[in-house]
């Protein structure tokens, strides 16, 4: 029998300095299991998971089917939520949206 095997999928933007040291500790913790990372786009790594190409993926961004940059549908997944972080828009001091005081992605 083959090493057990762990392929982490992540965006670009996923891929934090805490997921690398999470990675890391993995592969210190379990030395037998092969972990890997691939960076694949956030719209590819649903399809990868379905399909048992990557056995987790980290997307950026929003990822429910109601959100305005939706994940496409591929199959039965389940999501979780394992961090969150503000999102800035930088505008010109004289644009309206500049005197509000939050945005929602739906005022852009």
């Amino acid at each position: 029998a083959g090493a057990a095997r762990l392929v982490v999928g992540a965006s670009p933007l996923a891929m934090t300095p805490r997921i690398a040291a999470a990675l890391d500790r993995v592969r210190q913790a379990h030395p037998a299991i092969r972990a890997s990372l691939r960076i694949l786009g956030r719209r590819e790594i649903p399809a990868a998971v379905a399909s048992g190409a990557l056995d987790l993926g980290l997307v950026d961004g929003p990822t429910t089917p109601t959100d305005a940059l939706p994940l496409p549908e591929v199959g039965p997944l389940t999501s979780v939520t394992v961090a969150e972080a503000p999102l800035v828009v930088a505008l010109p001091t004289g644009h309206p949206l500049a005197r509000r005081l939050g945005l929602r992605l739906a005022d852009l």
